[in-house]
């Protein structure tokens, strides 16, 4: 099984800083939290009566829950909304902290096609639909990790490169997204 703590730290040392750049598509960001994510989290899962989105207690989601975000809280989301659902299973830490770097930076649904679309060379039977289940993950665990790790750069290289093709904007952080994709 792989650890939470082995995977955060790499992604936050990209993700680490506030960020409200209008070009941005993810909106207001601070530890790669952004707001539009936060807006989603209605729920109360910690049990402090209030929406876990509404960071500062306002009865509102909006920037300033972004800019009320401490690291522990960011943190918190991350483990709970991203790695305990999905990526704690994952026997390689590596490929864990790959798909879940990708999460972060692309969301969840995105993470997932990359990682099927990686696996289909060799598991063929993986559909692609963007759902981290009981399949993909067992062929994620039985694949080589190797070969895997190196064919998920390369889709997640791809799918930074259609963004720039569709929306020229986005290319002033194609560096930073290419060094993302091949990174360790």
């Amino acid at each position: 099984m792989s650890c939470f703590e082995n995977a955060i730290e790499p992604t936050l040392l990209r993700e680490g800083h506030f960020s409200d750049d209008a070009a941005d598509h993810g909106g207001t960001t601070k530890y790669g939290i952004s707001l539009r994510f936060l807006k989603l989290r209605t729920e109360d899962l910690d049990l402090d009566g209030w929406p876990d989105g509404d960071i500062n207690h306002d009865g509102k989601i909006d920037r300033a829950d972004i800019l009320a975000m401490d690291l522990d809280r960011a943190k918190w989301f991350y483990l709970r909304h991203f790695w305990l659902e999905v990526y704690a299973a994952i026997r390689v830490q590596q490929i864990a902290n790959k798909i879940f770097d990708i999460a972060v930076n692309a969301g969840p649904g995105i993470a997932h096609r990359v990682a099927q679309r990686a696996l289909r060379a060799h598991k063929p039977k993986v559909a692609i639909d963007g759902a981290f289940g009981k399949k993909t993950l067992a062929a994620v665990n039985t694949a080589s990790s190797r070969v895997l790790l190196a064919a998920m750069r390369s889709e997640q290289a791809g799918f930074y490169r259609c963004i720039i093709t569709r929306d020229r904007s986005q290319r002033k952080w194609e560096n930073g997204w290419m060094r993302r994709a091949y990174d360790e």
